[in-house]
């Protein structure tokens, strides 16, 4: 069954939706898929949290969104660069290129990224001794690849981490 919530002050209560959606203000959160990344414009330069929130309640949602419809309330530069930046991020995404949102997405953002690159990207926990800059060592680090956690722990098989790694394209 479908289920979605929408918070909004908009005239639109709630809608259906596949189990998981949550939709905050044009926002989507689908917590079992993949359209997190189509639904954020923080990758464009020039376009901060407050543009992204403008553009979401101007009801465009997604790229899928901004190409189709005919926005007469944004500016020709803004409409440009918004349609510049969509066609290279869907670009980059057709190349399975997880870098190009890795290195322009704000680093509260890359999350992200998961859902669309689930099969190359890994998340890491590194725990160190934390004493200082010159003797400071890695104790732990675990590796979640949306299917599984590694561990590696100094003195048992930490040294495993640098070949494992290589498997990703982001982490």
């Amino acid at each position: 069954m479908w289920n979605l919530v929408i918070k909004s002050h908009s005239s639109r209560a709630s809608l259906p939706g596949p189990k998981g959606l949550l939709l905050i203000h044009c926002k989507w959160y689908d917590f079992e898929g993949s359209k997190m990344l189509k639904n954020t414009f923080l990758q464009i330069p020039g376009l901060g949290i407050k543009s992204e929130q403008r553009i979401w309640s101007s009801g465009i949602c997604s790229w899928e969104d901004f190409l189709r419809e005919n926005l007469t309330h944004f500016s020709p530069q803004r409409r440009d660069t918004l349609s510049r930046g969509i066609e290279e991020s869907l670009d980059q995404m057709s190349r399975n290129n997880p870098n190009y949102f890795a290195d322009r997405l704000p680093s509260n953002q890359t999350w992200r990224i998961f859902p669309e690159f689930r099969e190359s990207t890994a998340y890491l926990d590194i725990e160190t001794t934390g004493l200082d800059s010159w003797s400071n060592d890695i104790t732990t680090i675990a590796l979640y690849d949306g299917k599984s956690v590694f561990t590696y722990v100094q003195g048992q098989n930490l040294d495993e981490f640098k070949e494992d790694i290589q498997k990703y394209r982001v982490s």
